[in-house]
């Protein structure tokens, strides 16, 4: 009798779950950036209510210049998740 296989651990997710968590980010980044040029404010931020950025946008924002890109947003969630 074989022992049943271990269920999937915690960081198991399909490419799927991966690509809609990221689609759904970039959609929530863009109805932010209510300027449309790519660059996320503080303010910005903040009245989009996304608490996370807000919380790390002096980490998210690596270069000091006021603002995040989705590329800075992406990466710093990937370093937390790791």
């Amino acid at each position: 009798m074989q022992a049943p296989a271990a269920p999937p651990g915690p960081l198991a997710h399909s490419g799927h779950d991966h690509a809609a968590m990221l689609q759904k980010m970039h959609d929530r980044f863009n109805a932010a950036n209510t300027t449309h040029d790519g660059h996320l404010t503080l303010a910005q931020a903040t009245a989009a209510g996304l608490k996370p950025v807000v919380a790390h946008f002096a980490e998210i924002d690596t270069a000091k210049r006021g603002y995040v890109t989705f590329n800075q947003v992406q990466a710093w969630h990937m370093d937390e998740m790791a």
